[in-house]
């Protein structure tokens, strides 16, 4: 994604406690995270995030769906809840429903 988005500020982390410094620290649109992040569950970091930063949009992504983790993570205040079988199309469109109108543009030359 780096590539479509030259404007764009892209951070990634190997740990959750490095997550939650960077999600508290910068500026970010939107936060992706993954269920099973090294040194905590997805959810678990959804909450510490949301706590932090109640406005700040996240995605969790996973391998696969359940509807158990979906309402978890609904009720912890993920904005989507994605499988990495249909990240790519799924994501974008996530980004779009979230994102500001001003980043339209951007994601339509990424699609």
């Amino acid at each position: 994604m780096c590539g479509e988005y030259s404007t764009a500020f892209f951070g990634e982390t190997d740990s959750a406690n490095e997550a939650l410094v960077m999600s508290s620290g910068d500026d970010w649109d939107i936060a992706i995270v993954d269920i099973s992040m090294p040194g905590t569950h997805g959810i678990a970091m959804l909450k510490k995030i949301k706590s932090a930063r109640p406005a700040l949009p996240v995605i969790l992504t996973c391998l696969f769906f359940t509807t158990v983790a979906a309402t978890r993570a609904a009720k912890a205040g993920a904005s989507a809840y994605i499988t990495y079988q249909v990240a790519p199309e799924e994501l974008l469109a996530a980004l779009r429903a979230i994102l500001p109108r001003a980043t339209d543009a951007m994601l339509d030359m990424a699609s």
